[in-house]
């Protein structure tokens, strides 16, 4: 939804709700507020709803009222909402339904999958129908009623909360996976990486691993975790013993990188064994006549300093 306009609508939302029986549907909005209160209760409803289109289609019907803006582009399916709450068998529209049936608990994989490429932001509407066969329309539907970020692509703030409302660092955890909901992990998957993602990890048909086997994929696996584990250290950590597994892998890396380049040093130029033992023995050779040629060169000048001197 356009900003501009929910703010419009949002206003008549919390005016209306404060001498409606319905103010209960928006937990901002209460009797009695005065002119900043209205405003932060319309701020509120409008940063924090992602379902805001379908709550205000629904408030504006069961409270009789018409909608007080005009609906152009996408935000018609709002309109089409609305329309559907006001009598659900003369305007009864199929995607507005379809997109209904993505809230029923036996949806929630479908449901997770779905906001995972909505949040993604690098595929279309179009694409994501292609992959899942779900109706364009039904799919633009839901993200305009219940899902609404893609109008926000740049409120950067918002879309961070929507995919981390405790902020990133709970990925830090061991237990990370054992207290993160599929929808979670999808979410944070089309975030952080893209729609190839979201589809091998939601299950369905994907080329990513076949197509990243080969090449330096050591490499790039190998600089992610150290980045990992240096941005571990910077944010304080560095000294936890538990609930740091990314900054001690990194630290196990180091240790063996270091290892491993004592030993590529102490080998290299001497692969071949036959060079290295020619090479021992000549700097044998040499060390021992180095040693003679010394001891003889000592035990001349001892002499000269014994010898009894002549007058």
């Amino acid at each position: 939804m356009r900003v501009d306009i929910a703010q419009h609508l949002m206003r008549d939302v919390v005016e209306i709700a404060q001498r409606s029986s319905l103010a209960n549907n928006f937990r901002f909005v209460r009797a009695g507020l005065d002119s900043v209160q209205q405003h932060k209760a319309a701020f509120l409803l409008n940063y924090n709803d992602l379902s805001l289109g379908w709550k205000a289609a629904n408030f504006f019907a069961r409270s009789h009222e018409k909608l007080p803006v005009y609906l152009t582009a996408d935000d018609h399916w709002i309109w089409r909402a609305y329309l559907v709450c006001c009598n659900p068998d003369l305007y009864f529209d199929r995607h507005v339904a379809e997109a209904l049936a993505f809230l029923d608990p036996s949806m929630q994989h479908d449901r997770s999958t779905l906001e995972g490429y909505l949040i993604a932001m690098d595929t279309s509407i179009e694409e994501i129908s292609q992959t899942t066969g779900i109706a364009a329309d039904t799919i633009q539907a839901y993200e305009k009623l219940f899902f609404n970020v893609r109008d926000r692509n740049e409120d950067y703030l918002f879309l961070a909360k929507v995919v981390y409302p405790h902020g990133r660092l709970e990925e830090f955890y061991d237990n990370y996976l054992n207290n993160t909901t599929f929808g979670d992990l999808i979410r944070r998957a089309g975030y952080n990486t893209g729609s190839d993602y979201v589809s091998f990890m939601s299950g369905l048909r994907s080329k990513l691993v076949q197509d990243m086997s080969a090449g330096d994929m050591a490499s790039k696996l190998e600089k992610v975790v150290m980045a990992n584990g240096y941005v571990m250290a910077m944010a304080g950590l560095i000294n936890q013993r538990e609930n740091a597994a990314g900054l001690r892998t990194a630290q196990s890396m180091i240790t063996a990188a270091k290892a491993g380049g004592n030993e590529q040093q102490d080998m290299s130029g001497f692969d071949d064994p036959g060079v290295a033992a020619s090479l021992r023995d000549e700097l044998s050779r040499v060390g021992r006549a180095a040693v003679r040629q010394n001891i003889a060169a000592k035990a001349e000048l001892q002499g000269q300093y014994t010898s009894p001197q002549e007058d």
